[in-house]
């Protein structure tokens, strides 16, 4: 998730691509992270692929509205959509990667510029992704949700309950953005 803190400071200025290498330098385990800058991506083994359960949900709250974006979400739709994202409910997350299923991953993936993506079935939690790739779906997820869809889905991102927020750092930003 780092990735996605990292890029949305390119769309409010020039990130501080070494401040971002140090601050991953202190974090235990194996880190990587890609920041966009005007030109290009930046960053630490952004383009090695881990497992992406987590990142996968947020793709999953994206790809399912598509599928619905002629029509509201009922309430049982909304009732997995929900405690998948803002309680990181993996049964939840069940029923909905089965009717998204791995083409609706792949077509998501393919129209946010994730070339490195690997949807992974029967255990989703095994599909694999990149820090650029992560990065580029996080850019663009205002525009990959449904336009019906779109404030329901950003209220689920940003309310996420405090036990499931997960790998993001504080990072300070500089003085003139």
């Amino acid at each position: 998730m780092l990735a996605a803190v990292a890029a949305s400071l390119a769309l409010v200025g020039s990130p501080n691509v070494e401040a971002a290498r140090e601050y991953a330098a202190t974090r235990p385990g194996t880190v990587a992270f890609a920041v966009r800058t005007p030109t290009t991506f930046e960053g630490v083994d952004e383009d090695r692929a881990f497992n992406s359960a987590s990142v996968l949900k947020a793709m999953l709250l994206v790809a399912y509205p598509r599928s619905a974006r002629d029509r509201p979400l009922r309430a049982d739709e909304k009732r997995l959509l929900d405690p998948m994202i803002r309680k990181s409910d993996n049964a939840a997350t069940n029923v909905i990667f089965t009717r998204v299923g791995t083409t609706g991953l792949k077509r998501l993936a393919k129209t946010a510029g994730m070339a490195r993506f690997k949807p992974a079935s029967p255990i989703w939690g095994n599909s694999q992704i990149t820090a650029r790739d992560q990065t580029r779906f996080f850019l663009a997820i205002d525009t990959l949700l449904p336009a019906r869809h779109r404030a329901y889905g950003l209220r689920l991102l940003r309310t996420v309950v405090s036990s499931q927020r997960w790998g993001i750092g504080r990072l300070e930003l500089p003085r003139d953005l």
